[in-house]
């Protein structure tokens, strides 16, 4: 079987084809779109790592959960863990993109 002959197209005239296709094409992505992920990690040191527009962010979790396997759902800031095994949700929260550690909120009461 021979292979067609590609000599006789200029890679202009393959530019401009894949332009004019692009182009006439409708855009089929919607208005608003959201970024979805789901990561599978290990709690570390009482926090798990998330990258978000580029920056490093850690989320505490609590040392009780080192080594334990982790769900992250994010959605755009939107961010859900959850425990592996257990299906326990860890934490809920948004993230908050000028802080690089976002903290766990302190849940016990003040003495009276």
């Amino acid at each position: 079987m021979d292979r067609p002959s590609y000599g006789s197209v200029h890679p202009s005239g393959l530019k401009q084809q894949r332009h004019q296709t692009q182009a006439d094409s409708p855009n089929t992505e919607p208005a608003d779109r959201t970024h979805n992920r789901i990561r599978h990690d290990k709690v570390n040191e009482g926090s798990i790592t998330l990258r978000n527009a580029g920056r490093l962010h850690h989320i505490g979790i609590g040392r009780r959960y080192n080594n334990q396997p982790v769900i992250l759902i994010a959605q755009n800031r939107e961010i859900t863990v959850i425990h592996a095994t257990t299906g326990e949700i860890l934490r809920e929260l948004t993230l908050d993109p000028t802080h690089d550690y976002q903290p766990q909120k302190n849940t016990k009461s003040p003495n009276p």
